[in-house]
């Protein structure tokens, strides 16, 4: 079957807690994503699933909003069981959290570093558009990078900063450091 088709029609579906991760997956496959983690280079062998599967696997933990790793393996909807999910993601199936655990800590400096240029090469063309379309309307550019919806502290509020006037380069963190940091090309 033509893999662009998708998996929700075919006769072997089965039922999914986690609908728009499907979507996502197609969507990762669509815009490259998914070449771009398989060139992220892990010290780590290959017995049943490589390192970047595992790091797809996270990469859609993380989109699932886990509060813990073995929310893989053990959450209320366990993903390690959605072979749907596992399909849109081209993944023949997932690893269980300790594995992706293990693969995680086989992580080095220059897995985040080429982790990192592969999200920005993957994500800057969407955040160049959505910055120029504000920009052209005069817009506020409003930043949240917590994916959780959890409140930071009690303290914590919301502030819209308006867009700058001219590009700068945006600050490098630990919070940025496998994330799509905002970056001009100037």
């Amino acid at each position: 079957m033509d893999d662009t088709v998708s998996t929700l029609i075919t006769s072997e579906s089965s039922p999914t807690q986690h609908a728009m991760l499907i979507v996502w997956g197609h969507f990762a496959r669509s815009i490259g994503l998914l070449e771009r983690l398989a060139q992220v280079p892990i010290g780590q062998k290959t017995v049943v699933r490589s390192p970047q599967e595992k790091l797809v696997e996270f990469q859609i933990g993380l989109l699932a909003g886990i509060d813990h790793l073995t929310d893989l393996s053990e959450g209320a909807a366990p993903l390690v069981n959605d072979r749907e999910v596992a399909a849109a993601w081209k993944l023949n199936g997932m690893a269980d959290a300790s594995g992706v655990s293990r693969t995680l800590w086989a992580c080095d400096d220059q897995t985040v570093q080429t982790l990192t240029a592969g999200l920005d090469a993957v994500g800057q063309p969407f955040l160049e558009r959505a910055v120029s379309d504000l920009r052209q309307r005069n817009a506020t550019l409003v930043l949240d990078a917590d994916l959780t919806g959890r409140p930071v502290s009690s303290t914590a509020s919301w502030k819209a900063m308006a867009a700058p006037t001219t590009p700068t380069r945006a600050p490098t963190s630990p919070c940025t450091r496998t994330g799509f940091p905002v970056r001009s090309r100037a």
